[in-house]
């Protein structure tokens, strides 16, 4: 009840400092005990009941698969005294029979697999080596003889060969007096550089066999976590195990686990006093699906919290896309008018979207690119299968690290484009069009309209400071195909697209002047602003344009 015009004291003492950040780069102790949480505790439970021996969780980097597992380690690893309260509070405390027999009672060997971009016999040593620092932590747990002890000390030097690795988790295993949990981070990181390093087929082999004849129809360990980006098949590493659960971004369990949910995230900017922010958040980090749960991005919603309330890219470096690259070097011009039609805001429907692929099918099945750009974040699924860009933030990735690649390859140069489109300079439309369209358009297909509508829409995808750039616009009597907005000074740019299936260059030219016709006819050219009109007719890699300058 302070009057509006009250002379208030200055302050005199300094404001008490909350935990009000959310967790980045630390450990689910450190997270507890120095941040806000949002409680996934309950996937201990779910685990639990689930009674599946080995479980493997594909998500996006970044999206809380680390944290998870960290939090399984915390919740089950004895020994840790120090560790009894960091789940007071929690959901899982409400299930006082799962706490009393199993909070800190199994000893744990934890596996990070992420940062294995080496050679492969780099790799095989430092996996080696991986098992012999969980044999090290682990020791007061084990029951060795002599061979045991010669057996891993050889792997804390570095000098084992394949086989021996191969077979060390399972013997370390096979050393614990209570049966231990594995957890294995990043399980297909090391698989993903030897496909780009040319050692795929034996680093493959190499994990088939480690996580083989560790994992599979072994009685002595509990049960097994492991998190990736990805599931591979066919010659994947799991392949004969049929006790493994695989729970990806399209599996209904599991599904609120990783990611903030919509209350998680509201509720969250309600506990800050932040909610007037919540709205800015959804439209940068929201939009993923997994199962039926609809999802935000924990790790820019954490920045975005973090950073007082500044809205950026904060997931823009996070993600190695040097898989997607390499798919698109071999990429055909149906893919290309996809990727721009997904960047112009469509959903598209019949597009494959099972989780599993084979790396061995990249180079030549175009449509492996689908599933790994929907596992990797870069698009996300609604009810009905249709891919999407999910938000603000996934689009600028998008553009900059996918459709600016494929761009490259035609060395376009958009500047040149806009300009040449701004002065009716048919020649430079031309010139830069026909660099492109070499590239890209294959001679052995006809393809449809859309199929060209994409190649333009791909090319003008980054006039945004510039131009508002609208595709399948409705504006006067039906829909335009593309028109360019000037966002302060200039005329619009409306663009109308044919394909004719024969290449005879007068047909070509009548098409094109009846594309502009049909622009003035429907009266795409909003009142009250000048224009220029361009129809553009296209056959395989021949095409002509016309165009019409309109005053208001």
């Amino acid at each position: 009840m302070i009057p509006e015009n009250a002379h208030l004291p200055k302050r005199t003492r300094e404001r008490k400092k909350t935990a009000s950040l959310l967790p980045l780069g630390l450990t689910y102790e450190e997270a507890v005990r120095n941040s806000i949480v949002i409680d996934k505790s309950l996937l201990i439970r779910d685990l639990l009941f689930s009674q599946t021996k080995i479980t493997l969780f594909t998500r996006p980097r970044r999206f809380g698969k680390s944290l998870n597992l960290d939090m399984i380690r915390c919740f089950f690893e004895s020994g840790h005294p120090e560790r009894n309260d960091l789940f007071h509070g929690k959901a899982i405390s409400a299930y006082p029979d799962i706490t009393s027999r199993h909070q800190g009672k199994y000893p744990v060997i934890a596996l990070p697999f992420l940062g294995m971009d080496s050679p492969f016999e780099d790799i095989v040593r430092k996996v080696g080596l991986l098992v012999y620092e969980s044999y090290k932590e682990n020791k007061k747990n084990l029951t060795l003889d002599n061979d045991d002890k010669d057996f891993f000390a050889s792997l804390g030097r570095g000098d084992s060969k394949v086989g021996d690795v191969e077979i060390s988790l399972r013997r370390l295993i096979s050393c614990f007096v209570t049966p231990p949990i594995v957890l294995i981070d990043e399980y297909d990181s090391p698989m993903q550089f030897s496909y780009l390093n040319g050692e795929y087929d034996k680093t493959v082999s190499f994990f088939r066999n480690f996580l083989g004849l560790s994992l599979k129809d072994n009685p002595k360990y509990f049960f097994a976590v492991l998190t990736g980006v990805s599931r591979m098949a066919k010659e994947s590493v799991f392949s004969g195990f049929n006790s493994a659960k695989i729970n990806g971004v399209g599996s209904l369990e599991y599904a609120s686990y990783f990611g903030f949910t919509e209350e998680e995230t509201k509720s969250l900017f309600r506990q800050l006093r932040a909610l007037d922010h919540f709205d800015e958040a959804k439209e940068y980090y929201d939009g993923y699906r997994f199962g039926m749960e609809k999802v935000f991005n924990p790790w820019s919603v954490a920045n975005y919290v973090n950073n007082r309330y500044r809205a950026d890219y904060y997931w823009a470096n996070t993600s190695n896309n040097a898989i997607i690259q390499s798919i698109l070097e071999n990429r055909d011009p149906a893919t290309i008018d996809f990727l721009t039609r997904l960047m112009a805001g469509e959903t598209l429907y019949g597009l494959p979207t099972q989780e599993e692929h084979s790396y061995k099918d990249l180079e030549t099945n175009a449509d492996a690119i689908w599933p790994i750009l929907l596992s990797s974040g870069y698009l996300s699924i609604d009810e009905s299968a249709g891919l999407f860009v999910p938000n603000k933030e996934a689009r600028h990735c998008f553009e900059e690290q996918i459709l600016s690649y494929v761009q490259k390859g035609g060395h376009i140069s958009q500047n040149a484009l806009v300009q040449s489109l701004e002065t009716a300079d048919i020649d430079g439309i031309e010139r830069i069009l026909d660099a492109f369209i070499k590239t890209s358009v294959s001679n052995l297909l006809s393809y449809k309209e859309d199929f060209y509508h994409g190649l333009l829409l791909g090319m003008l995808a980054y006039v945004g400071d510039r131009y508002e750039v609208r595709s399948e616009y409705e504006v006067g009597n039906g829909r335009s195909d593309i028109i360019l907005l000037p966002k302060s000074k200039g005329p619009q740019i409306i663009i109308e697209v044919k394909r004719l299936v024969d290449a005879d260059h007068s047909k070509l030219e009548l098409e094109a002047n009846n594309a502009i016709k049909q622009i003035i006819h429907q009266g795409y050219l909003q009142s009250g602003y000048d224009g220029i009109l361009y129809g553009i007719a296209f056959c395989k890699k021949t095409f002509v344009v016309k165009s019409e300058i309109r005053t208001k």
